[in-house]
Formats: structure tokens, C-alpha cells, sequence
């Protein structure tokens, strides 16, 4: 058994242990492997690293950068190298935080784990696909053509579009008949409509279509854009900066996005209230102080979030020093985003498909556009998108810090 982190790859094994105590099937048809005494019972063990089955099988949990190579396993009749290799959980945010540790873990599987295999080892990869990139995808992509693999991939439907398991309905109304005399919510049928609009199009596509997100789709459709134009009584307004530290013409822009929320029939719905962008030269420290305390005096916002990167501290001083902002003390606090833009925003993929976010006409069309022609990667306008995000987070997203 083999995961990115040993918790997770221990936590596995300790479910197949599980079964060979308690699964009864199993213990008819093969015995009590477990324990050697032919009964039902179940240890009282927490977690299992490894174990020895009874009929002389050894399973281990490993993790990412444990090599294979010394592992070898010396049974009653034999010296065995590992014959069955089981990857589950190869990708999660810690493996994929950027393209070195990717390409990091894919060389170590290859030439640390793949090669301290017996010859005839079977390899099964467990998982969803959920960027192109990613492990599992790369492992299919390089690995279909050689025979000693075995690739499947398994849809949650048919090349018709139909459920390809019992378990599934395509339609709300299908499941609401098949589940309505059945009391055990365990038997119910899911209804993949349902699904569809609790994960929304991308994560629905990576976990039941197995179709990976690719740098360069969009996320954020044409469609999904609400706009408008009347007055509006906010519960509360927030702000995000993210700001920019060079003058340089060709640099990203320090932008101000102000946001305001309404919640209705307990639905939270934001309000893009302005986007404002600096450039050049506007990004000198007066003219920035002046157009932030601006942006305060008119939206009132109860915070104003700036984001921690390259010039951060010198501008959050300077915002919260209330000699530099004409007497006023602004509600400052600096966030550390601890996930990359993609993932920030996709977040809110769902509120935007719900219709849950609307923008200001004639004042957000430059955060507007960079929506439209965001996809993550490196190039893309970006800096009106995170203001945005900023001004939408929520406070158990972000850490915070203060500056003295």
C-alpha cells in the first residue's frame, strides 16, 4: 500500500485489516487470516503500519520517499520482493504545490519504487484525475502502451451518458422514486443531478467523469457573469488589495477590489462594488495611500485585507499608520493565501454558477476580463483576481497576520 503521506497509506491497510477480521465472506472462503485462530473477532488496534497474514503475506504501508529497493520479504519458503503494489492517494495539495515536487515524485516512483518491485509485480492505481498534470494522469499517459500495465478508468456513466453503476440515477426524480419506501439512507440511490449541482462542472468532471482540469481551461464562463446597476443595502463591505511594489509600467497592476454582501433566505450573495487598478507610475506610495483612504471613505468596509507578498509589509505599514492616511485609522489586515490562485478562485466556482455574485456595471470591467482569461497559469492578468478573491474570502480561509 503505497500514499503520498504514511497516515493516509496506514489508514488504508488498517481497513483491509478490518476486513480480514470481521468480513465474513472472506473468513468462509479463506479462512481467518489475521488471526490464527479461526474466528470473527476484531483487534483493538487504532492504526497498522504492517502485518503478516497467516497463510505467509506480508502488506506494509508505505509513503512517498521510502524506497522500495531494500524491501524485501523473507517468508517460510522463500526471499520475496514486493509482488503487489496498490498507489492510493498519490496526489493531494502537498505533492502538487508546483511542477518541480511533481516531477520530483514522478522521478522517485520510477526509479525508487517501480524498481524495487519483483518482475512480475501487479501495480493498481487508485484515485480521481484531477489536473493534467498531476500523477495519476501522467502515470496513465506514459504507461498505456506497455504491457505489462493494466490500465482502467471507470466513469461514474456509459459512453451514452447513462449511469454506468446500480447505485446511480441520472435525475433528481429518478431517485426521489427509487428512494421514497426505502427507510435505510445506506440503499438509497444518488442522484448524479444532485451531484452535479452540489460539486458544480469542474469538480463533478474530476471525481465522477474523470476528465483532469487543464492549465489552460477556464474557469469562469461568460455565463456565469450577473451584472448590476441598482442600489443596494449591504449587511457589510469588505475590500481586498493586492498590491504591487515596482513602478515599472510593464508590471502587474496594484489593484482594490471592494465587494458587499447580502444575505437572503440564508443565501450570502456578493456584490463587485469597483474595481480600481494602479499602473506605472500612479503606483507611487502617496497616490496609493490618497486612492486607498478614498476607496474607505465611500464603501465603509469593516476590513480591508492585504495580501502577503513582495512589498506587503512597506504598504500595510503605511496603511495603518493614520499619519499617512490623513488622521484616519483603516481596518488593515495582511492574509497569507495559503493555496495558489487557481484553487482560491475555484472555491467560488459554485457561488458564481449559482448566480450568487454580481458586478457593479461601468466599475468592475477590468476584473471582469481578467475572469474571463483566467486559467492559473503563468502570464495570465491576474491581479484584479485576487483582489476580488480577497474581497470575498472568508475568515476561516486565510491566516492572519499583524504588523507592528
Amino acid at each position: 500500500m503505497f500514499s503520498y503521506e504514511q497516515k493516509s497509506s496506514s489508514f488504508h491497510l488498517f481497513q483491509i485489516a478490518i476486513q480480514l477480521q470481521t468480513n465474513k465472506r472472506l473468513i468462509n472462503d479463506f479462512w481467518q487470516l489475521f488471526f490464527s485462530d479461526n474466528v470473527e473477532k476484531k483487534s483493538q488496534k487504532k492504526s497498522v503500519n504492517e502485518f503478516i497474514t497467516e497463510n505467509d503475506i506480508k502488506l506494509k504501508a508505505f509513503s512517498m520517499w521510502t524506497s522500495m529497493r531494500w524491501q524485501v520479504f523473507m517468508s517460510k519458503d522463500w526471499m520475496i520482493r514486493p509482488d503487489s503494489l496498490l498507489l492510493d492517494d498519490i496526489d493531494n495539495i502537498n505533492s502538487v504545490r508546483n511542477k518541480d515536487i511533481i516531477d520530483n515524485n514522478m522521478r522517485f516512483l520510477e526509479d525508487e519504487v517501480f524498481w524495487g518491485l519483483a518482475d512480475y509485480c501487479q501495480i493498481r492505481i487508485l484515485g480521481n484525475v484531477i489536473m493534467e498534470d498531476w500523477l495519476n494522469p501522467r502515470l496513465k499517459q506514459k504507461y498505456k502502451n506497455n504491457a505489462s500495465w493494466s490500465i482502467q478508468s471507470q466513469k461514474v456513466v456509459d459512453e451514452n451518458g447513462e449511469p454506468a453503476r446500480d447505485r446511480y440515477t441520472k435525475t433528481n426524480k429518478e431517485a426521489e422514486e427509487y428512494n421514497q419506501n426505502i427507510e435505510d439512507p445506506k440503499k438509497h440511490k444518488i442522484s448524479l443531478e444532485k451531484k452535479l449541482n452540489d460539486l458544480w462542472e469542474i469538480s463533478f468532471n474530476q471525481n465522477y467523469l474523470l476528465k483532469p482540469f487543464s492549465n489552460k481551461d477556464r474557469l469562469i464562463k461568460s455565463e456565469y457573469i450577473r451584472m448590476f446597476d441598482e442600489d443596494i443595502e449591504f449587511d457589510y463591505v469588505e475590500a481586498g488589495i493586492d498590491p504591487a511594489f515596482s513602478e515599472k509600467t510593464k508590471s502587474d497592476s496594484f489593484s482594490i477590489t471592494v465587494t458587499g454582501f447580502k444575505k437572503v433566505e440564508n443565501v450570502l450573495y456578493r456584490y463587485v462594488l469597483e474595481e480600481i487598478s494602479l499602473k506605472g507610475e500612479e503606483k507611487n506610495n502617496q497616490n496609493i495611500c490618497r486612492t486607498v483612504l478614498n476607496m474607505y471613505l465611500n464603501y465603509k468596509p469593516r476590513n480591508i485585507k492585504v495580501e502577503k507578498n513582495n512589498g506587503w509589509e512597506i504598504y500595510a505599514k503605511l496603511f495603518k499608520d493614520p499619519s499617512n492616511m490623513w488622521g484616519y485609522n483603516l481596518p488593515i489586515t495582511v492574509v497569507n493565501a495559503t493555496k495558489d490562485k487557481r484553487t482560491r478562485l475555484k472555491e467560488f466556482e459554485g457561488c458564481f454558477q449559482r448566480w450568487e455574485i454580481f458586478f457593479k456595471v461601468w466599475k468592475t470591467e477590468n476584473v471582469i476580463e481578467q475572469l474571463l482569461y483566467f486559467t492559473g497559469e503563468n502570464g495570465n492578468k491576474d491581479d484584479a483576481v485576487d483582489s476580488m478573491v480577497h474581497s470575498f474570502g472568508l475568515s476561516w480561509i486565510w491566516f492572519y497576520f499583524d504588523v507592528a
